[in-house]
């Protein structure tokens, strides 16, 4: 299975605004971390249908999530029919990826999406293009252009 063949990733609004506000709820305490979109695949568009909080340890520069954390996030999708594709994490200035978000990303299926949020996520929740939006290839993580990033986010009310 890969998402190479996603052409939209369609986002509830209420989404958006959960991962902002847990990202600069711990961005008040100068902390790094990360949630999960997860949803449904139809016909190459995917429909963002929750959000995972994983159990996670933060400081400035980083985050960690256990291995027994992420079984229990696998265990969970399979019960739900639910498919990881995007991550989100926050940086505490500008939005870029990492070494270490290259070499230790929670999304590992072709075709899924990094997001990094500068600023511990105090941004405009609506304009995906403030964001760091990377896709993973064959060959490692690809940054989005503005252009792909607006064919490809979609916000719903």
């Amino acid at each position: 299975m890969t998402f190479e063949n996603i052409t939209c990733i369609n986002v509830p609004s209420i989404i958006i605004q959960k991962t902002l506000s847990f990202l600069q709820k711990n961005g008040l305490e100068n902390k790094e971390s990360i949630c999960l979109w997860v949803g449904k695949n139809i016909n190459g568009n995917f429909f963002i249908k929750e959000i995972i909080f994983p159990k996670q340890l933060n400081n400035f520069i980083s985050f960690r999530v256990s291995a027994d954390e992420l079984d229990r996030i696998n265990r969970e999708l399979y019960e739900k029919k639910l498919k990881l594709i995007v991550q989100i994490h926050s940086h505490p200035r500008v939005a870029f990826h990492s070494h270490i978000d290259d070499e230790f990303p929670l999304v590992t299926t072709l075709g899924s999406f990094s997001i990094v949020i500068p600023y511990f996520g105090y941004v405009s929740g609506n304009d995906f293009k403030e964001y760091g939006i990377y896709r993973l290839k064959s060959f490692g993580w690809v940054k989005l252009s503005k252009t792909k990033i607006e064919s490809i986010f979609k916000i719903m009310e």
